[in-house]
């Protein structure tokens, strides 16, 4: 019958089995070293905790069974109680020493605080609205092509409009208007991240030019005023940018290296997509070369698609990340 262990560094259960007995391992989770007990748990036992996970053979050693020594300890740089060695957090006042490591431990901004929760939810929140609002925008040019080759024979005479065509972008409309607010709930739900992971600012700036982009494209719309309707498309640019700045940060404070990376290669592909198609259309435009024009067009359309798949799977990166870490609370090693 398996033992069953608690680390006392990471808080981490596991179970050994009954040869390990009076031996020291090596914890599974944090790499700390445990005495294994004689089938009595002697650990402190956290509430609430998930179901051990066995341990390989390869980890336990042949190593005296005695604390801890002195050797494979350290002072605490904060408080001065001693701690192992290779903890990445404190066990007495908390200190992380690890930057990577901060948004997945217990305590202020930690996998406890229910911030995280709301920031998942605003997540989810963006990324089922985004798709409401393409697969709408997909559909009012399907639509709209479908009854322009009807003409009139869906309503209207001549120049008319058909009704409904106008029952069609009416109703789309409205749904890319309701995504558009629900995208901002969700930015404004993802503001509950904890400070100190640098990402706060991103996605208020984020939600800043969001909203002044639905502002301007309301005044364009009125005045019918070119100007202000392209400094709303840049603000929107910048407000995506921002907010793949704070998925990045986001994910380097969890601990999700990988997530992180891809979202900054995303941001280089958009710079390159954009500046790229500025220098072809340019080009095309002086050399009167239409085939360059078609080129462009095509490639863009690959690029919209690329990005969109790519930038949906970054926000839905971030909301597994949160997920696994509010499912795991035992991950991490403390002294």
């Amino acid at each position: 019958m398996p033992i069953e262990v608690a680390c006392t560094a990471c808080r981490g259960h596991f179970n050994a089995p009954d040869n390990a007995a009076g031996k020291t391992a090596r914890c599974p989770t944090c790499g700390g070293t445990i005495l294994i007990p004689q089938r009595v748990v002697t650990h402190e036992i956290v509430d609430a905790e998930p179901a051990p996970a066995q341990a390989a053979e390869g980890d336990f050693t042949a190593e005296s069974p005695t604390d801890l020594p002195n050797e494979a300890r350290r002072p605490c740089p904060m408080c001065g109680e001693m701690i192992a060695k290779d903890a990445v957090k404190c066990r007495f006042c908390g200190e992380v020493f690890d930057a990577r490591m901060a948004g997945v431990l217990a305590g202020t901004g930690g996998f406890r605080d229910p911030g995280w929760k709301k920031v998942r939810s605003g997540l989810y929140t963006m990324y089922y609205s985004f798709v409401v609002m393409v697969l709408t925008v997909v559909l009012l040019f399907v639509g709209g092509m479908v009854m322009g080759a009807m003409g009139g024979m869906i309503g209207g005479k001549g120049d008319d409009i058909p009704v409904g065509l106008i029952i069609l972008i009416t109703i789309g409309g409205l749904v890319i208007l309701g995504a558009a607010i629900a995208m901002i709930i969700g930015e404004v739900l993802c503001t509950n991240v904890p400070p100190q992971s640098g990402a706060k600012n991103y996605i208020i700036g984020s939600i800043v030019c969001v909203a002044a982009n639905f502002a301007l494209a309301m005044v364009a719309g009125a005045t019918q005023n070119q100007s202000i309707s392209a400094a709303g498309n840049f603000l929107s640019i910048v407000g995506h940018v921002l907010l793949i700045l704070f998925i990045r940060a986001t994910a380097i404070y969890l601990g999700n290296t990988d997530l992180a990376r891809s979202a900054s290669r995303f941001l280089i592909f958009a710079v390159c997509a954009v500046f790229g198609g500025f220098v072809v259309g340019i080009v095309a435009i002086l050399l009167h070369t239409p085939l360059a024009l078609v080129f462009l067009a095509l490639a863009a359309v690959v690029a919209g698609l690329v990005s969109f798949v790519w930038y949906l799977r970054l926000i839905k990166a971030l909301a597994d990340t949160i997920d696994q870490r509010l499912g795991t609370r035992s991950a991490i090693a403390a002294g």
